[in-house]
């Protein structure tokens, strides 16, 4: 019985490990560590980090950009953000008829942020 019992539990646990959501709701304004394909929940949104991509500017070069997914139940789209001019500044998007911005490697209100770390603040 015992062992039956430790089995059952180390299989919760890896489920609970595994699993690519997170189950608290975040706070707008706040400081969130952030992985590669990990789902951050908000009351009216979700929000995924879905890697980095190069891009080709003219007249300014190759820019590194870092992607998001976000969606709700009804719509979804993609922001990227990048430090590529050299301005570490929010990304302002649209999304859902609301204002968000999201903050990458320093965050105007809160102070320098770790690389896997990110803001998004709700206008």
């Amino acid at each position: 019985m015992k062992s039956v019992l430790i089995l059952v539990m180390a299989s919760l646990m890896s489920v609970s490990i595994c699993s690519n959501e997170t189950s608290a709701k975040h706070e707008y304004g706040s400081i969130i560590i952030f992985t590669e394909n990990d789902t951050l929940s908000f009351d009216d949104l979700s929000l995924q980090y879905i890697g980095n991509h190069r891009e080709e500017v003219p007249s300014y070069g190759e820019f590194l950009l870092s992607n998001f997914q976000i969606w709700n139940q009804n719509t979804d789209t993609i922001v990227s953000w990048t430090d590529g001019t050299g301005e570490i500044a929010p990304a302002e998007f649209q999304f859902a008829g609301d204002n968000f911005r999201l903050e990458l490697e320093y965050s105007l209100e809160l102070g320098m942020l770790e690389s896997n770390e990110l803001v998004l603040w709700k206008d």
